[in-house]
């Protein structure tokens, strides 16, 4: 059990990629049941590099986000899919992009996020979020098992100044 940071400048960009192994996203869980982040405010798999591919993999019982993909105001993260990952009990977003530009989110399961915390530190967000996020698609994406909507928790977000983005055929249930 490990957290997994990405950082840095891909000068080729070529895609790193991280790709559970087997025939489903359940056959590589990715469990953090003994992990915990200062405010909540990390995640299992952290990216803050272009060209990254997460797929195949299954991500559960985060203190934070299950995928967090951060840029900076004068660096946005570029070129990430997040493509057939199911997240399971993340106190915040099972999956968060903040600050990206040409992003794709496909074919995920996002279940039972924005859990309750022990303290009032934790500032859940939404179960799939795009903040200030350029050039995106988010499609065939399921989202369920919410905890109880008091919590934040809705189910997908694109908001503080995105634009240029298709959203479509995704389910939305169960919050």
């Amino acid at each position: 059990q490990a957290k997994i940071h990405f950082k840095g400048l891909n000068p080729d960009n070529e895609y790193l990629t991280i790709k559970g192994e087997g025939a489903t996203p359940d056959d590589t869980v990715l469990d953090a049941s003994s992990l915990s982040f200062a405010t909540h405010n990390g995640a299992i798999i952290h990216i803050k590099s272009d060209y990254v591919k997460v797929s195949n993999l299954s991500i559960t019982n985060s203190d934070g986000y299950g995928i967090m993909v951060e840029g900076r105001d004068d660096k946005k993260i570029n070129h990430i899919e997040v493509d057939n990952v199911h997240t399971r009990l993340t106190e915040k977003s099972g999956i968060y992009f903040n600050r990206t530009r040409n992003v794709k989110v496909t074919n995920n399961k996002v279940m039972s996020a924005c859990g309750y915390s022990e303290d009032n530190s934790n500032f859940p967000q939404e179960c799939i979020t795009l903040s200030d996020t350029a050039n995106f698609e988010v499609s065939n994406n399921k989202v369920s098992e919410g905890v109880d909507g008091t919590n934040g928790g809705e189910g997908i977000t694109v908001k503080g100044n995105s634009y240029n983005g298709n959203v479509f055929n995704n389910e939305v249930y169960d919050l």
